[in-house]
């Protein structure tokens, strides 16, 4: 990536709009199945799809007991312990210790700054997501990007059908109250609103071959699977983690920015969802969760999204559940949070990345078998 394209990167965006925290997780997302921080334990089969080192970082939500395992670089990918491997696994290890010690003094020093929190963002992006993106084995299938780019409404669940759209009814009068002459509260509109994600990490369209671009760019003309979710196309498909840090107004915090990151997550998962729909052999091939991270200055919340159903109610809801919440200012939250973010980072190159295609593949085969 270029210095000057870094720098675009780095200018001052229009920030994703908070809206009023408690409302708008119980007025618009949980009626379009929107579950955040709902769900504390993870369903078995969604748990068995988190990257086996993340388990042996965080304390698995399954299980009765548990080791803290140090962040070890060499769980982020599944190869042989080949002495290959083991060399990029130290190689990967010594960045990831580099990374987060200067993460962890840049957040020590904003710690003292009030109202730091866009510099916090841009750290967060350009002296640790960027520089693991860049690592070797993950450049060229990774794509990040931290901009002021929305993403298409169309990805957005539909709403519920309101009452008030249902055909029209015999409604009472309404008498005249004295309260309605008082200023009005702000009210919540009752839709999702359209992602703009403070950064993204998804696959680049380079890491696709020529055949498996072809059939992107003619899902993404004919609106099948939008895998670029972005309303002005760029490099990026299939976005797999985002980051959504608290926003800059006077009612920012950490509670918006998770309303924000359950938004992203959602519209990831229903792009995953209209890629499995083309899937020959079914659903069961595309990938099923996503990550993100929401952030207010220091403190750093991992979650991961998934569809799944709750005992008392058959409808398929849209989850967002906390798998973990590091300090970086803390010399190993600092180190844990940067490994962390490394294996997420290497699962969609090793795990993310071949599952889809593997799916187009299928599509292929089946485009020929037909023919």
């Amino acid at each position: 990536m270029s210095e000057n394209s870094r720098l675009r990167q780095r200018r001052p965006r229009s920030y994703s709009p908070t809206k009023k925290s408690p409302q708008y997780r119980n007025t618009v997302l949980k009626p379009a199945n929107i579950l955040v921080d709902v769900n504390h334990t993870l369903p078995p089969d969604v748990e068995a799809l988190l990257p086996p080192g993340l388990r042996d970082i965080l304390d698995p939500p399954t299980a009765a007991t548990h080791t803290h395992a140090q962040p070890d670089a060499g769980s982020v990918t599944n190869r042989e312990p080949t002495e290959a491997s083991r060399n990029r696994a130290r190689e990967l290890a010594d960045t990831i210790s580099q990374i987060a010690d200067v993460y962890r003094d840049e957040c020590r020093e904003l710690a003292s700054k009030p109202g730091s929190e866009s510099e916090y963002r841009t750290h967060l992006y350009g002296d640790v997501v960027e520089k693991l993106a860049r690592i070797p084995p993950w450049r060229r299938p990774l794509s990040a990007n931290c901009s002021d780019k929305l993403w298409r409404a169309s990805l957005k669940p539909l709403p519920p059908i309101s009452i008030l759209a249902l055909p029209p009814l015999v409604w009472p009068p309404l008498s005249l109250n004295p309260v309605a002459a008082k200023p009005p509260d702000a009210e919540i509109d009752g839709t999702i609103t359209t992602p703009k994600p403070d950064i993204a990490v998804g696959i680049s369209l380079d890491a696709f071959s020529p055949e498996h671009t072809a059939i992107l760019n003619y899902w993404q003309v004919k609106k099948a699977v939008l895998s670029d979710p972005h309303a002005i196309q760029g490099d990026m498909r299939f976005p797999f983690f985002i980051i959504e840090a608290k926003g800059l107004a006077t009612n920012g915090n950490l509670i918006g920015a998770q309303n924000q990151a359950a938004g992203g997550g959602t519209c990831a998962l229903l792009l995953l969802e209209s890629l499995a729909a083309q899937d020959p052999a079914g659903r069961s091939g595309a990938p099923r969760i996503v990550f993100s991270f929401t952030t207010e200055s220091a403190i750093h919340e991992l979650w991961v999204h998934y569809r799944g159903v709750d005992n008392n109610d058959d409808t398929p809801k849209l989850h967002m559940t906390c798998l973990g919440a590091w300090r970086t200012t803390l010399h190993r939250h600092a180190h844990e949070f940067v490994a962390v973010l490394a294996i997420v980072l290497g699962w969609g190159v090793d795990v993310f990345h071949p599952q889809i295609k593997q799916v187009m593949d299928r599509v292929v085969d089946a485009a020929v078998a037909s023919s």
